[in-house]
């Protein structure tokens, strides 16, 4: 075969993985997520929120969770717990108690001196996928991450 073909054919199997997403929770490696909406008539209340982690093997941290501009809109503190990504706990909320509007957000992670840079992690439910030149996308909210961010997929 050519290797337009294997590349051809390489392309179709992703964009078929990457449909099978849509509607499953996936954990992809970033800092940047998006607050979503409500659907238009529904019940506010029942927005999920993305599931955020970090890799508690640098120790304790501090985490800024910041809107679109970069401004700090909420602190919080996460305790090492040992191995692996530790979830990040959050209500959606500012350090005043408001909560936030949906869009786009990123948290940044601040851990003691000498600790090595610390992997972060967005888990939430894949809503779509965009075919675009050649590259296959999942959006999860209105962001979109590469097949290769893909860390982890969830069942149904």
């Amino acid at each position: 075969a050519s290797l337009r073909s294997e590349l051809l054919i390489g392309q179709s199997l992703n964009n078929a993985m990457a449909a099978g997403m849509i509607g499953r929770t996936v954990r992809v490696a970033s800092d940047q997520f998006a607050i979503p909406a409500a659907p238009a008539g529904g019940d506010p209340d029942a927005v999920t929120l993305p599931r955020l982690y970090v890799d508690s093997a640098a120790g304790d941290a501090t985490v800024a969770i910041q809107d679109a501009t970069g401004r700090t809109v909420r602190t919080l503190h996460v305790a090492a717990g040992g191995s692996g990504p530790t979830e990040v706990v959050w209500d959606g909320r500012d350090d005043e108690g408001a909560e936030l509007p949906p869009g786009a957000y990123r948290f940044a992670v601040t851990v003691p001196a000498g600790a090595a840079a610390v992997p972060t992690y967005v888990e939430a439910r894949v809503d779509r996928v965009r075919f675009d030149d050649g590259a296959t996308q999942i959006l999860m909210g209105d962001l979109a991450y590469t097949l290769a961010d893909v860390v982890e997929i969830q069942g149904p």
